[in-house]
């Protein structure tokens, strides 16, 4: 009686995968956030001193 043993673990193992997922969507939604923001200040910055 191995069945549900196996199924818990693949169950664990999607549920892991999707995590990942939606935290690396997160991840690169911050860095392009950070990026985005960083390259504004960097523009207004420039603006300004020219």
């Amino acid at each position: 009686m191995k069945p549900p043993e196996k199924l818990i673990f693949k169950f664990g193992k999607r549920f892991e995968a999707t995590a990942y997922g939606k935290l690396s969507v997160v991840l690169a939604f911050t860095l392009g956030l950070t990026i985005v923001t960083a390259w504004g200040a960097l523009s207004a910055v420039l603006l300004v001193m020219r």
